[in-house]
């Protein structure tokens, strides 16, 4: 979305969900990244603040390593907001 704070607001009620309630959060961690990546470019760094924080809850949930595996394009990406907060 265009409006930072509503990016902002979601991301982190998503990351609250998924740090109270990840067992049901668990079958859909791979559609959500793709979008949690492409927030950690955004010009606002709030946004990138709550995206990192969902990534980290995500992290917590379904280990590093297998999150990091599925991210690993993040690396390469086009915006460098993303490689760095990669």
């Amino acid at each position: 979305d265009n409006n930072f704070k509503i990016c902002q607001g979601a991301l982190q009620g998503v990351s609250t969900a998924v740090r109270q309630h990840g067992e049901y959060f668990r079958p859909h961690i791979n559609a959500t990244l793709k979008a949690v990546v492409e927030r950690l470019g955004d010009g606002k760094q709030p946004v990138r603040d709550a995206a990192r924080e969902l990534l980290l809850a995500i992290m917590e949930l379904n280990g590093p390593a297998a999150v990091m595996e599925k991210v690993a394009a993040a690396w390469t990406h086009k915006n460098w907001h993303t490689r760095d907060e990669m």
